[in-house]
């Protein structure tokens, strides 16, 4: 079922603000309208071309918006209706677009809202089984705070249930580094005695337990969490 996504006009004119706001209230869907502003950034494409991304911010308890706009005139490639926010952490915004003619082929941006200077870049998808669909959920953006990148730096975090290994229930852990520009595969094997009945298989959302620790959760299953620490 085709999905769209139809904003009031005064999404594109929120209230005047003084500054912009600490923190937003967002949309996780995106608009396709094209319009600029000083949020504005622009990447590039597997396809060659060239996406532009643009924020219409407001202060809470408004809600704000993102647009994202494919600059040439055909329109085959990308959907603007299918793309969405997959995860997002302190200025950093994962975006995932998925294809108009292929909804399941998906292509990653992540956005950094560094004040007069934001950016876009593409990033390449993970690793992953042929069988296995991607989905946006699943994903973790992590910034990396360190005084020399200005914030730039980040890991993004993907787990899935390694089905190779059924039924025993064991997990792989796709991280990507902005430092290395690579994903990376480890394996996850829970402790020795739990039944895989016991274990969580299919995860539906990431949410952040405080410290450096994330968790995959399955909420079809009874204390379905997978908690991580995060490592550079």
């Amino acid at each position: 079922m085709e999905t769209q996504v139809w904003l009031d006009a005064s999404c594109f004119q929120p209230p005047a603000m003084d500054a912009a706001p600490s923190w937003v209230l967002l949309n996780n869907k995106a608009g396709s309208t094209n319009s600029d502003n000083a949020t504005t950034a622009y990447a590039i494409t597997s396809a060659g071309r060239t996406i532009k991304v643009t924020f219409c911010l407001a202060s809470p308890p408004s809600v704000s918006h993102l647009h994202v706009h494919y600059t040439d005139s055909q329109r085959e490639h990308f959907d603007s209706a299918n793309a969405e926010v997959a995860s997002s952490a302190k200025d950093l915004i994962l975006l995932r677009c998925s294809t108009w003619r292929q909804p399941r082929d998906v292509e990653y941006f992540v956005y950094h809202a560094a004040a007069g200077k934001p950016s876009l870049r593409a990033i390449p998808c993970p690793p992953m089984p042929s069988t296995r669909d991607v989905t946006s959920s699943c994903f973790a953006v992590l910034p990396l705070v360190d005084d020399e990148d200005d914030g730039r730096e980040f890991l993004l975090a993907f787990l899935i249930t390694a089905v190779e290994y059924y039924p025993a229930v064991a997990y792989d852990l796709r991280v990507f580094s902005s430092k290395t520009w690579a994903w990376s595969i480890r394996a996850l094997t829970p402790p020795a005695g739990i039944r895989s009945d016991d274990m969580p298989h299919i995860f539906d959302k990431v949410i952040a337990l405080g410290g450096s620790v994330i968790g995959w959760v399955d909420l079809r299953h009874v204390g379905g969490i997978i908690a991580c620490m995060r490592r550079a």
